[in-house]
């Protein structure tokens, strides 16, 4: 083989080591995972979103947007989602995602991450979080991941979430839905747990859990479904976040 030939080769070869490298759910077993990559799963994987918002329930919202105060009249805002960007947060994301610099709108921004939590991907992730904090030993983290998952589910984190203080399960389930792309069907979920702090009433995550069989026995998420939506929309927040289906895949397949 003339050298040009096998030049471009071994580069082609060692671009792909590097691509491969950089995606640890797809190169390594979850228990060789370093910090590192821990966080690249939680924070910058097909399995996490950041969405920023105007944040116009914060005190100075209506004076930075110029309406004298108070919320826009629908009580609701636009959203704009994208990836999430490596090194935030610790290595179980634990450091939540926080505000930003005023958008477009004038008002400051708040920074969301939705996190499609039910996948294997992101459990081994928060197993193996747990494990470098020695919280739970190597087995342990084993027997959680042998746990089976009987709903989608679909946890909302973030520095701050005061819009959704208050707010009961029955109107975290109305406002919120998945939508296939493809199908166009939304799916509510069957259930919403709140996380809150220490004082009980400062809430830390909302996790939605969504069932995978409708009520006639069909998948909710079809096989042939590419994209997903993840919306939640309540009086002060509307967070929009679309999962790309054909990216979440790990060794073993599909991976919701």
């Amino acid at each position: 083989m003339p050298k040009a030939m096998m030049a471009g080769a071994t580069a082609l070869v060692l671009a792909g080591l590097l691509l491969g490298a950089s995606d640890p759910w797809k190169t390594k077993s979850f228990s060789q995972w370093d910090a590192n990559e821990v966080r690249k799963v939680m924070n910058d994987s097909p399995w996490a979103k950041l969405v920023q918002v105007p944040a116009t329930w914060k005190p100075d919202a209506g004076a930075a947007a110029g309406t004298g105060g108070g919320l826009n009249p629908t009580g609701s805002s636009s959203s704009t989602t994208g990836r999430g960007g490596g090194g935030r947060g610790g290595p179980g994301g634990g450091s939540a995602p926080g505000g930003g610099d005023a958008g477009s709108t004038g008002l400051p921004n708040a920074s969301f991450e939705v996190r499609w939590s039910s996948s294997r991907t992101f459990r081994a992730a928060a197993a193996r979080s747990m494990v470098l904090s020695n919280q739970i030993t190597e087995p342990e983290a084993d027997k959680q991941m042998e746990e089976p998952q009987k709903y989608y589910e679909v946890t909302v984190v973030g520095r701050d979430m005061q819009p959704f203080e208050g707010l009961d399960e029955e109107m975290l389930k109305a406002a919120t839905f998945l939508m296939a792309k493809k199908s166009k069907q939304k799916v509510s979920p069957e259930s919403v747990s709140v996380s809150v702090g220490a004082d009980g009433k400062t809430v830390q995550a909302v996790a939605f859990r969504f069932p995978k069989i409708s009520k006639t026995g069909e998948s909710t998420i079809g096989t042939e479904e590419k994209g997903i939506e993840f919306s939640t929309e309540v009086v002060r927040v509307s967070i929009k976040a679309n999962f790309d289906v054909a990216k979440m895949e790990d060794n073993a397949g599909r991976d919701l």
